[in-house]
């Protein structure tokens, strides 16, 4: 079987990573097997697939943009008042413990 992208990004031959061509052979119910890296970017390829004059079915694979989540972050501002209120906080403690000695 010869595998092309028709249409899509990275219309041409498919490189298939199981033979390192644009062709794979079928297995003992007929089928064959095609793994293809997207080296274009998002969008919707077309493959199909053929052996001399038989084509099969038009099959498409949508390529998209990987989202990175966002990760919640302190401003500077707020890791300055987290900061402040630490030092208070430690002071505090420090004077408590220095009272509960002295009386």
């Amino acid at each position: 079987m010869t595998f092309t992208l028709i249409a899509g990004p990275n219309a041409g031959p498919a490189i298939c990573s199981e033979t390192g061509s644009n062709t794979n052979t079928t297995d003992s119910n007929g089928q064959a097997v095609c793994t293809y890296t997207d080296t274009n970017g998002a969008g919707t390829d077309q493959i199909q697939a053929s052996t001399g004059q038989l084509l099969s079915n038009v099959v498409t694979m949508i390529w998209g943009v990987t989202v990175i989540p966002t990760i919640p972050t302190l401003s500077e501002w707020a890791l300055l008042v987290m900061a402040g209120l630490l030092v208070l906080v430690s002071l505090w403690a420090l004077l408590r413990r220095r009272k509960g000695r002295m009386g």
